[in-house]
């Protein structure tokens, strides 16, 4: 219930809770960005966001919609090479903290098991139909793997590995 981090120096386990409600929350992903801060979705609970002592900073849900987020339900984190963060769940939609202008962009999909970027114009979208490559820019996308689920995406070099499972 929370999301912990261990401490070589000391041999233990720090936990951090999101909050102090009673309502159970469900840590599904994490995600370190550059400036040291985590990123932690959850199941039903939004996006967490703590700084590196695992303080809160922030929280994104459809209960307070900041900067039109609202998908409760995240289950990848991405930080592109931009520094921007790519969040995806199992609602219809994507959503990219731009770190410029602390702002979310809303790209219009499917549910998104993981993220990778291909390059600075692309990222890898591992979904419930397959793997798509979307342009960060337009918005456009391109169907890469058809038919099966995409569950991680390795990209090495020119080289992208992806987990499945069906056809």
């Amino acid at each position: 219930n929370g999301v912990s981090r261990y401490n070589p120096e000391t041999d233990r386990w720090l936990h951090t809770k999101a909050d102090t409600r009673e309502q159970s929350h469900v840590f599904l992903s994490v995600c370190a960005d550059s400036d040291g801060r985590i990123w932690a979705g959850t199941y039903s609970s939004g996006l967490y966001v703590f700084d590196r002592n695992g303080q809160t900073i922030g929280h994104y849900s459809s209960d307070n919609s900041i900067g039109g987020y609202n998908n409760d339900f995240v289950f990848s984190l991405q930080e592109d090479g931009n520094h921007d963060i790519w969040i995806g769940g199992t609602n219809n939609d994507i959503f990219r903290y731009n770190r410029s202008n602390h702002s979310f962009s809303r790209f219009d999909y499917e549910p998104v098991n993981a993220f990778a970027e291909l390059d600075n114009a692309y990222m890898l979208l591992g979904c419930t139909s397959g793997l798509f490559k979307l342009d960060k820019t337009t918005g456009s996308r391109d169907i890469l793997i058809d038919s099966c689920i995409v569950n991680d995406i390795l990209v090495r070099g020119d080289t992208i590995w992806v987990a499945t499972h069906g056809n």
